[in-house]
């Protein structure tokens, strides 16, 4: 099946291309799948053009329960609860290459990643107008080794965005300011547009 490209154009001029499930699969065959797994099918079109993917797109088509399926994942978002440990690992795996005589930059985001730090401000103050800055002055005092260690991710990881606490729960940050709906990506020469997906680590999120 080869996939098929459509064009269009943004408010300010920009022509962007993007996979036409509808002329890839048929009009009909398209119909027949919720929005859900439209964009499942187009992340699995966009980038397994050969023999693999066409195997995942039956399968998405017929509804194949429990199909496997190579979906490219263009961001991912944690809360601190579970963000803090990943980015400790990555930062051990760094530890060991160095110990090897490797370069420890081989361990970096490959893709975009938000952590929010989520639901962690203690309620030290309230009823005045400086609360707010009263309570997040504590949280860093009581947690300063960890927001040292997450300035220093910041800075040493590719594609990571620390978000700090007081900024909103992370649902709300996601949909609000960090999801872009539709993500392009440029060869210099094209620009290609598909629908956002996001793994998120949250027990809420997936």
């Amino acid at each position: 099946m080869k996939r098929q490209l459509g064009s269009a154009t943004s408010r300010n001029g920009d022509i962007f291309s993007y996979i036409d499930l509808a002329a890839t699969i048929g009009k009909e065959r398209l119909a027949k799948l919720p929005f859900s797994l439209r964009v499942v099918l187009e992340n699995i079109v966009r980038n397994h053009p050969g023999p693999e993917g066409q195997t995942q797109i039956e399968a998405v088509l017929g509804r194949q329960v429990g199909a496997a399926l190579s979906l490219q994942i263009p961001r991912v978002i944690m809360p601190d609860s579970t963000g803090v440990p990943i980015l400790m690992d990555l930062a051990a795996m760094r530890d060991a290459l160095v110990d090897q005589g490797r370069d420890p930059a081989c361990v970096d985001a490959k893709v975009k990643a938000d952590l929010v730090v989520d639901h962690s401000l203690q309620v030290d103050s309230s009823g005045t107008p400086a609360a707010f800055a009263i309570n997040a002055r504590r949280e860093f005092e009581r947690n300063s080794e960890r927001y040292i260690f997450l300035k220093w991710a910041q800075s040493s990881f590719n594609n990571l965005t620390i978000h700090p606490p007081g900024s909103g729960i992370i649902h709300q940050l996601n949909l609000e300011f960090i999801a872009p709906v539709v993500s392009i990506e440029s060869d210099g020469q094209a620009s290609l547009a598909f629908p956002d997906m996001v793994v998120g680590s949250d027990s809420h999120t997936p």
